[in-house]
This record gives C-alpha cells, structure tokens and sequence, in this order.
C-alpha cells in the first residue's frame, strides 16, 4: 500500500473513538456487532476494592471444595478443541469446512455507511472467498478483527460521530489456525481457530504442514502464568512474549525428570538411570540442578518462505507451569493478582474487555468458559426486580466460577463482602474489583456457571 493510501486511511482512522469490544460465538457471526463489554465501571454507587483482599475474604470460607471437577476430562476438550483446526490436511479442506460467505458479508453490514462497505469488501476480496485454505500457527501476540483494518471505523449516527470498535480479541503465539481468505492487500488472513473466526496480520502467522503438527503435538504443553516474559531461542533471539495463557508445547524428554525412582544426587547435579542399568549413573544421563527449574519448549518461528520451524526454549517454573494448573482457589487468585499487577505498569500491552479477562483467568485450567457452546447450568433473571435478583444471586452464584451477564458486559462474581455481592471486570486498562451496584444489577439478566 502506498504512501498516499496510507496517509488518507490515517486521517480517517483519527478520527475514531472507542466503543465495546465485539464478541463471536465459535461458529457465527449472528452476534458480531453485539458489544461485549463495557470498559468500565463506573456507577458512583459502586465501591472499587483492592484486589488484596482476596485472599482475606476467602480465608475462612473453605472454597476449595467447589473445584471438585475432573481436570483431565477439561484438558482433553481442551486439546480436542484447540487442535480441531489442524484435523485435515490443506489439501483435504473444502468451502463447507469453513464460515458461509454470507455471514462474512455480514460483518461489513455494521458500517451503515455506503462510502466504506464497498472498499471493505473489496479488501476483503470475498469476490473470491474462500481463496485460500491452509493451516498455520501464530508467531506471536496478535489482535483478532472483525476487518481487516488497523484501527476503528467512524460513521455518522444522526449529528453525532460513531465508532466501531474492529478489535474481537487477543491470539496468543503458538495458537492452531486455520487460513480461510486472504485479503487483496495480502496484508490480513481471515481465519478460524478455536477462539472463534476472524482477520489476523498476515505477518504474525506461518503455514504448518503435517510434519510440522506431528512434531509440536507433544501431548505436553505449558501454559503461562506470568505476564510479559520475554522467550529466547536456542540462538538467544528474541521471538516473543509470554503472558498468562500463552500454550506451548514442552519437549519430550527421554527420560522424566520428575521420576525419583532413578534419581540420584552427587555433587549438587541430578543424575538419571534407566531400566538397563538399574539406577546405575550415566554420564549420559546427567541433568543440572539448575536444569530442573526450567521447561523446554518449543517456539513457532517463521522462515524466508513464510513456513513455521521449531525452535526451543526454556521458561521458568515460576513462569509456566504444565497445563492443566491445578485448580484451586489459591491458584485462580494467584493468576487474577499477576493480570491485575501487569495492568497498572505504565504501558499497557495487553488491553483488557471482560471477554480477555475472563479466559485469561480460566485458561491455565483448560477452560474455555466464554467460547464453550455446551450446556451449562443457567439461569434466568431477566424479568426479576432487583432486590430478589441480589438474593438469587447470593443463594446460586458460587465464587470464582459464576459468570453474570448483562446485554453489554460479562462480569465474573467473586464472593460476598460485608453483605455486598462483589465482582471482578475489566476497567479497559485494569482488573477491576468492584460491588455489584444497583444499576449494574438491574442490567444482570442470567447467571451461567463456567465449570
């Protein structure tokens, strides 16, 4: 794209302000222009609570056995469904594997104004659609649009200015996608993956073939519970940054260094046996101490030919951990403290709406709460006025595991204070922990368990 395009895309682009993030249920586009979140809240009524005393409301309360779920029931959808984007082979694909072109068109619909539909559908060149097919891997942190634009659209809504907020959500590196569309630019994929469907960077993503699958798909994967960890190569190249769940594969190792049945300690250095020798040291077989405390994994690199190579890793235990982490109350508080402390350094990589927040949290537990489309213990409360609202919620809502929606916002409840229901949500820059006031309760219309 030229100079020119870009400096007139720029004055138009300027102009834009920000609206609720939009969100998308894995397979549709029904409820793309449905915002999501709202960034803040902010009814003077509320009371905003520090995130610290998490740990004192739950000290006496015994959570735990709320959790009691089959963690590897949950990481087996979760792999099932992470990976279903790679299960056939490019060549195998067809058009009635991926999104109907009339659902795409329908993205466009939320601009009203004539003057860009038309442009936009021509960069999306859906004339073609779809025209390309092929699986590919993520390289790094990405946005996830509606359309294949940098930044917001500006419309007309009578005499004043209406911005329509593109950004769907964040993709994390190492994430399984499915290439469906290729923009005329070159410059976006529209794609599938497991977070729903969506245009992505072209250059944040490498194509993957079946060799390349078979070798990440090591049935181990870590899951980041840190934010803003830098990842190096084995040539000491920066590629990327982990945040909390990122998931990457861990390398298999011959023998486990969680297996003390061959272990044996000399000289501050871990040595291994095997089956053969009978726990009998081999230097072969040698492992630091210092070892011990990393993981290594494998990172997606692109090569000269836009190809995805493996490159390997090693992150800190203290960094990431094997997926599922365990779940628990002292675990999910842990996580909500790391995205609440990241969120108040002075840059903001990772701008948060309630959709974000929310699988952030859960992710490190192989749960997939807000894209799950399966049945899930719901209810109603629409019609209810507001003070037998409080009391439904207060007698059915389970800390750290009810979702409470509204028509614009998703808010996570997090137990009871004082006699206030208190809630965690995105403050657009922040986590944010807050009483549920009464013009935000009168909103709540259902209350969904996650897991």
């Amino acid at each position: 794209m030229g100079k020119k395009s870009n400096i007139k895309i720029g004055l138009i682009m300027l102009t834009l302000c920000i609206i609720s993030c939009t969100a998308v249920e894995k397979d549709s586009i029904e409820d793309i222009t449905k915002p999501s979140t709202i960034n803040v809240i902010s009814e003077n009524e509320e009371k905003i609570y520090s995130i610290a005393i998490l740990r004192d409301i739950y000290e006496n309360q015994n959570l735990n056995n709320s959790y009691n779920i089959d963690q590897n029931d949950l990481y087996e959808k979760w792999e099932q469904e992470f990976f279903a984007v790679w299960e056939k082979k490019s060549e195998e694909l067809q058009q009635k594997d991926v999104l109907k072109y009339e659902n795409i068109d329908k993205l466009v619909g939320i601009l009203k104004d004539e003057r860009y539909i038309e442009k936009v559908k021509e960069k999306m060149d859906l004339e073609s659609y779809p025209n390309i097919l092929k699986r590919a891997i993520t390289i790094k942190l990405t946005d996830l649009k509606v359309m294949p634009y940098e930044y917001n659209f500006l419309q007309c809504k009578g005499e004043k200015l209406q911005s329509i907020n593109i950004l769907k959500n964040r993709v994390d590196p190492g994430t399984p996608l499915l290439i469906i569309n290729q923009s005329k630019d070159g410059e976006w994929f529209f794609i599938k993956s497991s977070m729903g469907y969506g245009w992505i960077k072209s250059s944040d993503v490498a194509f993957v073939d079946e060799a390349f699958i078979k070798r990440w798909k090591t049935g181990e994967y870590l899951v980041g519970i840190k934010e803003n960890i830098s990842i190096y190569d084995q040539e000491s190249l920066f590629r990327f940054k982990s945040n909390i769940g990122t998931i990457l594969p861990i390398k298999s190792k011959k023998i486990n260094s969680n297996d003390d049945k061959y272990k044996i300690i000399l000289n501050d250095e871990v040595w291994f046996g095997t089956d053969n020798n009978k726990g009998q040291a081999n230097i072969n077989d040698k492992i630091s101490v210092a070892e011990e405390e990393y993981y290594e994994i494998f990172v997606p690199v692109q090569d000269e030919n836009k190809n995805a190579v493996i490159k390997t890793s090693k992150i800190s235990k203290d960094n990431g951990v094997k997926l599922p982490y365990e779940l628990n109350e002292n675990n999910l508080i842990r996580i909500i403290e790391e995205l609440s402390q990241e969120n108040m350094n002075e840059c903001f990589e990772r701008r948060y709406n309630d959709i974000e927040l929310i699988n952030d949290i859960f992710k490190p537990f192989a749960i997939n709460g807000i894209n799950d489309d399966t049945e899930k213990t719901v209810i109603d409360i629409e019609n209810i006025d507001v003070e037998n609202k409080k009391q439904i919620i207060k007698n059915n809502a389970i800390s750290l595991k009810t979702l409470l929606y509204t028509d614009e916002e998703i808010i996570l409840y997090m137990g009871i204070h004082q006699g206030e229901i208190l809630v965690l949500s995105s403050g657009g820059d922040n986590v944010k922990l807050s009483g549920l006031g009464t013009k935000i309760l009168q909103k709540v219309n259902k209350l969904k368990v996650l897991y």
